[in-house]
């Protein structure tokens, strides 16, 4: 359980952060940036298992659990860029551009401002991360030999537990994703 949040979680923040950044800073390459990064999204990781192999040995990270979770993050990082751009593309100007006329730097804003009305995306990009890491078993089998950093395998029942909770946590937050904003 705890590679799957560690995994959504890095996720969810890097994923955050370059979305809010690709839809709202104009910066030379920006639309090949863009296309970089839906054409990451097209490599199955099992494409990729060897070049990940020799980066993870070259780096140290092999047989380690922080090896595979950088590597599975770095694996959904590119739909969750798509998917959170979408969402921060449908904020409107107006309140940025206040906050920004008031003083406030675009961390702050960042933080303060786009996050909050953004919940349902980061609800929805940490439900996909987590579920799947979840259900990953090709890349922990693949890149650790140690059964001391092996993670529990799933099945049945403890497989849909993380998605009946984040649903019945996250519920509000989902079903406001076409209602225009976020009640308070």
């Amino acid at each position: 359980m705890a590679f799957s949040v560690v995994v959504a979680a890095v996720v969810v923040t890097s994923a955050s952060m370059a979305a809010y950044a690709i839809s709202r800073l104009s910066f030379p390459g920006r639309s090949m940036y863009l296309g970089l990064v839906l054409m990451l999204h097209a490599f199955p990781a099992i494409a990729l298992i060897i070049a990940i192999f020799y980066i993870l040995r070259l780096l140290g990270l092999f047989d380690t659990l922080t090896g595979v979770i950088l590597v599975k993050a770095s694996l959904d990082l590119p739909l969750g860029i798509w998917l959170m751009k979408g969402f921060f593309d449908a904020l409107p100007w107006e309140m940025e551009m206040a906050a920004l006329v008031d003083g406030m730097s675009r961390w702050t804003l960042f933080w303060r401002v786009a996050l909050p009305l953004v919940r349902p995306g980061i609800l929805a990009l940490g439900t996909f991360s987590l579920l799947s890491a979840w259900g990953e078993f090709i890349l922990p089998f693949t890149l650790i030999l140690s059964t001391r950093n092996w993670t529990m395998a799933t099945v049945g029942l403890f497989y849909a537990l993380p998605v009946l909770a984040l649903f019945l946590l996250g519920q509000r937050y989902l079903l406001n994703v076409y209602s225009g904003g976020v009640k308070g």
